[in-house]
């Protein structure tokens, strides 16, 4: 989930999406690297669209390294849970960052939004979820905790993980008392399906079959809530 500093007007939004196609300059693929939205729909919080954009991706070739544009897409959704506009990205983690750049050359925000290349320009902010965070998550939703990833056990144990009934386990409470808390696993107690909640990326990970309005009411029934 990202806020947009300033906001956004729905009708505005809605209208910029269907006639707007972003390209950004590619120093090595041949042309340019383009983005555009498609599938605009209106949702009871906002808007649905997909986003279809492409990256440089690095090819071995019998003349050396070849750079190509490679095309992707993912779901994304505007919404008014959070603050002034919300963005909920549904994408891999390591594409996140990726797709809150195009979102800062579309909005025009940020210091140098043609050259944006990450998510921590002015103008677009990720919402974090803090170790604290996390643990409110579980005392409110978590059902059976079934998986967790500890950092700074001990001088001598960077990270370590548990897995299988963590609430009857005593390792997991003493992992609990000495260790950073950063991954977990576990059945929500109000959808009845598997989520997993990580620090390190400030990500809601869904298990099972999960609609993108279902996702965006957890993040604003559940993970918003406790993050106060």
């Amino acid at each position: 989930m990202y806020e947009i500093e300033g906001g956004f007007d729905g009708e505005d939004l809605k209208s910029n999406l269907s006639e707007v196609q972003l390209e950004r300059r590619s120093e090595l693929a041949d042309g340019p690297l383009r983005t555009r939205f498609m599938e605009i729909n209106e949702t009871t919080n906002g808007i649905s669209c997909v986003i279809q954009y492409e990256i440089e991706i690095e090819r071995s070739g019998w003349d050396g390294v070849e750079y190509e544009r490679e095309r992707h897409q993912a779901r994304i959704r505007f919404t008014d849970v959070i603050g002034e506009g919300g963005v909920l990205i549904v994408a891999k983690g390591d594409h996140q960052s990726i797709i809150a750049s195009r979102l800062i050359d579309f909005f025009g925000v940020g210091p140098n939004p043609s050259a944006a290349g990450t998510a921590d320009s002015l103008g677009i902010a990720r919402v974090e979820i803090s170790e604290e965070n996390l643990k409110n998550i579980l005392s409110d939703d978590g059902n059976v905790e079934s998986r967790a990833t500890y950092d700074s056990i001990d001088e001598n144990t960077s990270s370590a993980s548990l897995a299988g009934a963590l609430g009857d386990s005593s390792p997991a409470s003493e992992f609990n008392e000495r260790g950073n808390k950063r991954w977990v696993i576990f059945e929500s107690l109000s959808f009845e399906r598997k989520v997993g909640i990580t620090v390190k990326n400030d990500a809601v990970v869904f298990w099972g079959d999960w609609n993108d309005a279902e996702m965006e009411r957890y993040w604003s029934r559940i993970v918003l809530p406790n993050l106060d």
